[in-house]
């Protein structure tokens, strides 16, 4: 994120697959698995997964975003120093999504980013129907049993233990952080409110 983003001011370091903006479902439950910095372990995982020296670990970006394209060489630097063979494949925005969603079997992982949701069930990224592909029931069956549940309290305690789930044993998608975005407006405007950005339906010039 430093390498991307420079400043401390300009991004957080945090487990939570929900937004840290006072958002109830904000947790750290798996947060020793997060940013752990641990090249050694890198390798010892892509060995425990069957990976040789023969094999290449294809990372898919896309080239119009500067930060996406920013994070993926510095992916590809760090699992080089572990050791690991990394390829980038760097296409246009339109070009990406075509691969990404319709092809899967020509790259290993792909970089992008996500806004702040409300629930964490409406996050693509735990969706079986998006690029990834979540296929792990404890997962798809974790989320069901949040949408369902009546009880606000009981859902984001089921929302803990599945967040702790994923880091521990089933890793549906690796977070690098969350960046922060300034928005400013005027004094003069009035009734602004933010819902993950400004929204002006109600606004007006102030009296």
């Amino acid at each position: 994120m430093t390498g991307v983003y420079g400043s401390t001011d300009n991004f957080q370091l945090y487990s939570s697959y929900m937004f840290d903006n006072g958002n109830p479902w904000y947790t750290d439950a798996g947060s020793e698995y997060y940013n752990q910095a641990d090249p050694e372990k890198a390798k010892q995982l892509f060995d425990e997964a069957g990976w040789t020296a023969d094999d290449t670990f294809k990372i898919l970006v896309a080239s119009d975003d500067q930060a996406f394209y920013s994070m993926a060489q510095i992916v590809q630097k760090e699992l080089q120093d572990a050791g690991i063979n990394v390829e980038l494949l760097t296409y246009d925005w339109s070009t990406f999504v075509s691969i990404r969603n319709e092809h899967p079997d020509q790259y290993d992982a792909f970089i992008t980013s996500f806004s702040p949701k409300v629930i964490p069930t409406l996050n693509l990224y735990l969706s079986s129907t998006w690029a990834g592909w979540v296929s792990d029931p404890e997962i798809l069956d974790g989320l069901a049993a949040i949408s369902a549940d009546t009880d606000m309290d009981d859902a984001i305690a089921k929302w803990t233990d599945l967040q702790k789930y994923m880091y521990e044993t089933s890793v549906p998608v690796v977070k690098f952080g969350s960046n922060n975005s300034y928005m400013v407006n005027s004094s003069k405007v009035e009734d602004i409110t933010l819902f993950e950005r400004p929204q002006y339906c109600n606004a007006k010039v102030a009296e």
